[in-house]
């Protein structure tokens, strides 16, 4: 088991996601570890889609050789940058379900990935978005300097036109949110 096993449960996230059967989910930024894309394609079933993203191409095909040790056959592996417009392969409007899930520290252009994760989502879509707290100390978590505070989190999260539609219950190690986006009028899409 990881540390980030340990500390956060995917089956518990994807299920407070509201995760389904036959659902299309992206995890932006899953890492070499995948920690939610095998559960994710154990919970979306194989009529579902489970789109891996990362910008770091050995990262993807070490989450393939997990993915078939684990006989996950509706994973897609997406290299890309999603810090750029139109910087992942994901069709407009094809995606139920974002996670973004203990990358902000990485992040240089936080307001420009979640411009991404909005076009790749469905009107009804909804983003998980869950990180470190600023003031964990947990010898896995990342350096205090590079964490994002929840409260600019949410600041970037409103600009972006995101609807605060659920507080999540992460260990107290994360904050977390499950949201969604907000239409040109203002309407949760």
């Amino acid at each position: 088991m990881s540390a980030g096993s340990a500390l956060l449960h995917a089956y518990d996230l994807l299920r407070g996601a509201g995760i389904e059967r036959g659902m299309t989910v992206a995890d932006f930024g899953c890492g070499k570890h995948g920690h939610l894309v095998v559960p994710a394609s154990r919970a979306v079933g194989e009529r579902g889609r489970v789109y891996a993203v990362d910008v770091i191409p050995a990262y993807l095909e070490m989450l393939q050789g997990t993915c078939a040790h684990h006989g996950c056959m509706n994973v897609d592996y997406v290299w890309g940058d999603y810090e750029q417009s139109r910087g992942v392969t994901i069709p407009d409007g094809s995606v139920d379900l974002v996670f973004f899930v203990n990358n902000l520290w990485q992040r240089n252009n936080f307001p420009n990935a979640l411009q991404e994760m909005k076009r790749v989502l469905r009107p009804e879509g909804n983003l998980l978005i869950l990180d470190w707290q600023k003031d964990t100390d947990h010898p896995v978590a990342p350096p205090v300097d590079r964490r994002m505070d929840v409260y600019e989190a949410r600041r970037h999260l409103a600009q972006a036109g995101v609807k605060h539609f659920e507080w999540l219950a992460p260990p107290k190690t994360h904050w977390g949110y499950l949201c969604s986006f907000l239409d040109e009028g203002g309407r949760a899409r």
